[in-house]
């Protein structure tokens, strides 16, 4: 007994060593170990933003739909290896929307539910940058309008000195049919670059809507 007391405090004292050293060598581990992954994600993004699949991109027939298709499957790998990086969310979502058309002018409702959940990815990791916000807004705006708007107002609430916010506001009122709401917001956009878009997109919801009337009108008179 006397002996294993003699030995013991050097086999303490190592194993306080050796357990501290081995925790430190897993964390090291992992951390290599994520950092991979993280590397590995951001050259996925990088080579779907601005490799040649995004640079030579064909506008439209099937080798367009190809390489869409290619670019939303390396972000969607970038996403499973790393999915923290919202300026990913940014970049699928605004393509996968702004690609939403097919060739014939019809939209593609594949390409809208991408969108969505692009979107919806970035907001929960960032609910605060303008490009999420937007693209949700008008997401929402093709069923809802006024939901849109009431998203948009609390938006602009945080970031209200800011034009182009406001010729926002000015489009979501309009498409809303609340024109003279509309016209009221334009005084936030004068002496900006925005005044002229904000102007226009209260003409095209005025134009849109007398279409949708004359063919009410005329399917109700046939």
């Amino acid at each position: 007994m006397a002996s294993a007391d003699r030995q013991s405090p050097p086999a303490l004292r190592r194993g306080r060593i050796l357990v501290p050293a081995l925790l430190l060598s897993i964390f090291c581990l992992l951390g290599v170990f994520w950092s991979l992954r993280a590397g590995m994600s951001y050259t996925f993004y990088y080579q779907a933003k601005y490799g040649k699949l995004t640079e030579n991109r064909p506008t439209n027939g099937p080798a367009r739909e190809q390489a869409l298709e290619k670019i939303f499957n390396l972000c969607e790998r970038a996403h499973g290896l790393y999915p923290k990086n919202f300026h990913l969310c940014i970049f699928a979502a605004e393509t996968a929307y702004y690609e939403r058309f097919n060739d014939d002018g019809t939209e593609n409702e594949t390409r809208l539910a991408l969108a969505r959940t692009w979107c919806d990815r970035g907001l929960a990791l960032n609910p605060y940058k303008s490009q999420l916000r937007l693209l949700d807004v008008r997401l929402v705006g093709r069923d809802d309008p006024a939901r849109a708007v009431s998203l948009w107002s609390t938006f602009l609430d945080w970031q209200f000195w800011e034009p182009f916010n406001h010729r926002i506001m000015v489009e979501l009122l309009a498409r809303s049919g609340r024109y003279a709401e509309a016209l009221s917001q334009l005084k936030w956009v004068e002496g900006s670059k925005y005044y002229r878009e904000a102007r226009q997109s209260i003409a095209e919801a005025l134009e849109e809507d007398e279409k949708r009337t004359q063919e009410f009108l005329q399917s109700s008179g046939s």
